[in-house]
C-alpha cells in the first residue's frame, strides 16, 4: 500500500510539473503578444528586446534609423497570415498602421516577421529586422 502511494505521489507531481511548464506554442503565442503590444505602445524600437542579437551584431541600426524610427507610432498591427517553415521557424505576414508625427499622415506597410525557438534561452527571438520605413 505505501509503495503505490509513493507511486500516486510521484505521478502527480509530474503531472503537475507539465502542467505548470509552458509549451512552445504558448511560449510563441505570448512572445508575439508581447511583441506586438510592445511596439503598439511604445513604437517600433522597442520590438528590439524580442530580436535575436545577432541580427543587430551582423547589420546594426544607424543613428537616422532610430531617429526616423522615431518619427512614428504605431496605430494597428494586424497578423494577415502565418505558417511555419520546415526548420520550425514561424513566418507571420503583417499589415502595420503608422503615424508620422511630424505630418500626422497614416499609412500602412507589410512586413514579414520571422520567429526562431532558442533553446539555449527557451524563448522565441525575431529573425528579422524592423520593418523597412521607405
Amino acid at each position: 500500500m505505501k509503495r503505490s502511494s509513493w507511486s500516486f505521489a510521484i505521478l502527480v507531481c509530474v503531472v503537475l510539473v507539465g502542467c505548470l511548464s509552458p509549451s512552445r506554442k504558448d511560449a510563441y503565442q505570448t512572445a508575439v503578444y508581447q511583441y506586438s503590444a510592445a511596439i503598439r505602445w511604445e513604437g517600433l524600437l522597442a520590438g528590439a528586446p524580442f530580436t535575436d542579437p545577432m541580427v543587430f551584431a551582423e547589420v546594426p541600426l544607424t543613428g537616422v534609423e532610430v531617429s526616423r524610427y522615431q518619427q512614428f507610432r504605431v496605430s494597428g498591427y494586424n497578423v494577415l497570415a502565418e505558417a511555419e517553415d520546415a526548420q520550425g521557424h514561424r513566418i507571420r505576414e503583417v499589415q502595420i498602421g503608422l503615424i508620422n508625427l511630424n505630418t500626422l499622415a497614416e499609412r500602412v506597410i507589410r512586413h514579414r516577421e520571422e520567429w526562431r525557438w532558442d533553446p539555449t534561452v527557451e524563448r522565441w527571438l525575431l529573425m528579422s529586422r524592423p520593418p523597412s520605413l521607405d
